[in-house]
């Protein structure tokens, strides 16, 4: 690391080794006869706030502190971005509710769109940190609704998750998915299969694989206008949290 005072505090920081790189790499490769005067400035600026950030630091967590940081100085380069992305979904993960992790993203987003961000970017021509963050966010918050419709009742052996879906309704939600690639390495048959164990419909509390094949493959115009309805319902709710 060209920056060896810098260097000496985070070494001393029991900081991760992943947290540790991200940060070192940018120090480390930073060459000064060879950057743009957006580049040394930004490196200037970010030298003088790691600097004041171990000098007035709070009682925190260093990591903590460095990473909202990072972020504040709009740090954009694809080591941060993808730490950060990781950060995000290992707290998503850790919440066991799918409700209490859609209020948690929610939550999340706002915070990010209201939080400052730096004017100058460290990598100008590329999505800021916060844009980057947002779409892991949108991402996961996708996720999390389509997940939590499908998750499988374990608990209780032998019970299935009701849906407010006709079995037409639900072939088709589960055709699109499918389509779109949501599930790997899963054929049509074992996913139909599935999908006749661990679920009953709005009217049927037992369908047969059959019958749910039949209707996957021959959906309709007014089954697609109901999942169209849903979905369009879905991407309103996306806006509302994420892009209002």
């Amino acid at each position: 690391m060209n920056d060896t005072g810098i260097g000496t505090k985070l070494t001393s920081s029991n900081l991760s080794p992943a947290f540790f790189n991200v940060i070192s790499s940018y120090f480390s490769g930073y060459k000064t006869g060879k950057s743009s005067v957006n580049a040394r400035g930004y490196h200037a600026e970010l030298s003088a706030a790691i600097d004041a950030f171990f000098q007035d630091r709070p009682h925190c967590d260093p990591e903590t502190g460095l990473t909202d940081l990072l972020l504040r100085m709009n740090f954009n380069t694809s080591p941060f971005i993808a730490f950060y992305q990781s950060k995000l979904q290992a707290a998503v993960d850790a919440i066991p509710d799918a409700s209490l992790r859609l209020a948690a993203i929610a939550d999340k987003a706002t915070k990010l769109r209201k939080s400052p961000l730096s004017s100058r970017a460290c990598c100008p021509g590329r999505p800021s940190v916060r844009e980057s963050a947002l779409e892991t966010l949108h991402e996961l918050f996708v996720n999390t609704l389509v997940c939590g419709l499908f998750q499988p009742v374990r608990d209780e052996p032998g019970t299935k998750l009701a849906l407010n879906f006709s079995v037409a309704q639900l072939a088709l939600f589960v055709k699109l998915q499918a389509d779109e690639g949501l599930f790997r390495a899963c054929s049509v048959t074992q996913l139909l299969k599935f999908t006749v164990r661990n679920y009953r419909s709005k009217r049927q509390d037992d369908f047969s694989y059959r019958t749910l094949s039949k209707e996957y493959y021959g959906a309709n115009q007014v089954t697609a206008a109901v999942v169209r309805d849903l979905l369009v319902r879905m991407v309103a709710r996306i806006d509302r949290n994420f892009f209002p």
